[in-house]
């Protein structure tokens, strides 16, 4: 919603916002504590997404106002983030909100088949679709291909993807964070919804 440049959009996702306020408190009797809540407003906000990887970046950690400025929010988003953030415990704080003095390191892989997987990857996919449309060519790369094959070969590469993301993993745990990088694949047939081509 904060990244929609369109009024359709922006009515869309809010009508799909108040329908997530309005499950929340039908189901908020059977809800343990915040946690839950905590951890829906962080997977169905890409900003507080992208924000947490921001300040594992130290330049930003120690100058976070810097955030929205790159993120194109304004002080007043950036300040309810790092609430959340704060509030679920994944950054402390000094004397105030903006002095973050420690993110607390954690590897979010949360499997296909959790709850909030698919709106999240949405979600973060409009985000990125908005955020890549305003980089210099230079600055960014894109590849798609649509191809002919069989089953047998889409597995193989299905599996050859799983393969490269290990690589890709082991990479990044070992490099220093100076940055903040995204990396997005899709895989999927044009034939398979309501087919069995």
């Amino acid at each position: 919603l904060e990244t929609a440049s369109s009024q359709s959009r922006r009515d869309y996702l809010e009508k799909k916002r108040s329908a997530l306020e309005q499950s929340k408190k039908l189901s908020a009797a059977t809800e343990s504590a915040g946690t839950v809540s905590g951890e829906v407003n962080f997977l169905l906000s890409p900003l507080a997404w992208v924000t947490y990887f921001c300040l594992e970046v130290k330049e930003l950690r120690d100058s976070p106002r810097r955030i929205a400025q790159l993120l194109y929010i304004d002080q007043d988003q950036l300040r309810g983030i790092l609430h959340t953030l704060h509030d679920l415990g994944l950054i402390e704080i000094g004397e105030h909100i903006f002095q973050v003095t420690k993110t607390k390191k954690n590897h979010f892989h949360y499997s296909f088949d959790h709850p909030l997987t698919h709106l999240h990857q949405q979600m973060l996919r409009l985000m990125c679709d908005s955020h890549y449309l305003r980089l210099p060519d230079r600055k960014r790369h894109r590849f798609m291909a649509t191809f002919n094959a069989d089953e047998a070969a889409f597995e193989r590469i299905r599996d050859l993807f799983a393969d490269f993301i290990k690589e890709v993993e082991k990479v990044a745990v070992k490099a220093p964070s100076r940055g903040v990088y995204q990396l997005n694949f899709e895989a999927f047939s044009w034939l398979a919804a309501g087919s069995k081509a």
